[in-house]
């Protein structure tokens, strides 16, 4: 056997020597931490915890809200549009509160006859007042349910300013289009 193949074994045996050691070590961990996992007390919703010291934590009741967001939301819908001879494939509408900036927003496009052009949206929000604007994916640009569009889109509509829509809980406002492609 020449020198190169000698070391060669040397730096082999040595490698799986370690490897082995480190599977054994992580099994050693893993037993440990299942044996302290098991020892760790269950608490039941009746029973009072107490700290690691002994004595009992204060028991809390939890209190109940005040209304199910199921109650207080509103729904909005409408028809949708786009400036082209084909319809883009995604879009999202979204409507931002216009007291905290929070936006809710659907990319799922409803297709119906009984949309303007068959395409529209339903969009659930909780009770407020919102700007309602549809946008295409990855683009800044907002088409905003505006005075244009209540206007009738007409060339003499010049008032792009978006309209406030106001949501109550269990209410559907419909004809909210935001379709003002056209704001600049």
């Amino acid at each position: 056997m020449n020198k190169a193949t000698l070391f060669l074994s040397i730096v082999l045996l040595l490698a799986l020597a370690a490897m082995g050691g480190y599977i054994y070590q992580n099994e050693q961990d893993k037993d440990l931490i299942m044996q302290k996992l098991s020892a760790t007390p269950t608490v039941t919703p009746n029973e009072i915890p107490s700290t690691f010291d002994g004595t009992e934590i204060e028991s809390v009741t939890p209190t109940p809200t005040a209304t199910n967001s199921a109650q207080s939301t509103g729904t909005l819908t409408g028809s949708l549009s786009f400036p082209s001879e084909q319809f883009p494939a995604k879009m999202e509408v979204c409507a931002e509160d216009t007291t905290s900036k929070a936006e809710i927003c659907t990319s799922e496009l409803l297709k119906e006859t009984g949309y303007m052009y068959g395409v529209g949206y339903k969009l659930d929000v909780p009770a407020g007042t919102y700007t309602i604007y549809a946008k295409l994916p990855n683009d800044p640009y907002k088409a905003y349910y505006s005075k244009f569009v209540v206007c009738g889109l007409k060339a003499e509509c010049a008032d792009h300013s978006p309209v406030p829509v106001s949501v109550t809980a269990n209410s559907t406002k419909p004809k909210i289009d935001p379709q003002d492609w056209y704001n600049k």
